[in-house]
């Protein structure tokens, strides 16, 4: 079985433009996770430059289909980096049917997508 996968938009280059990655965690932590097969999704990077086109919800429409396809369940820790916040990705992330799990900080919350 796999361990990593990415999925990407590209521009009319055939460029990478938007990212978003998960991965296959050989250990889980205690999260209190039901039973199933786990994918950690770890990092959905669209540069500041083309946000709000709808890059993000095009990965994440597309990373839910896989998810529901083979069976996987996903969780992440939401941690916003170059200026996003907070509240706006949960909120995307809940349009996909994330949950939050477990809030670690102001700036860290542990979300799950159940298939």
């Amino acid at each position: 079985m796999e361990t990593y996968k990415s999925f990407y938009l590209t521009d009319s280059d055939s460029l990478a433009v938007a990212e978003l990655s998960i991965m296959y965690p050989e250990v889980l932590t205690d999260l209190n996770l039901k039973s199933g097969t786990w994918w950690f999704f770890n990092r959905l990077r669209v540069p500041l430059k083309i946000r709000g086109r709808g890059h993000a919800r095009t990965l994440l429409g597309q990373l839910r289909e896989w998810a529901i396809s083979n069976r996987f369940n996903i969780f992440n820790a939401v941690n916003p980096y170059d200026g996003s916040d907070i509240d706006r990705l949960i909120k995307l992330y809940e349009e996909f049917g994330f949950v939050r799990l477990l809030t670690l900080d102001s700036d860290s919350i542990i979300m799950t997508l159940e298939t």
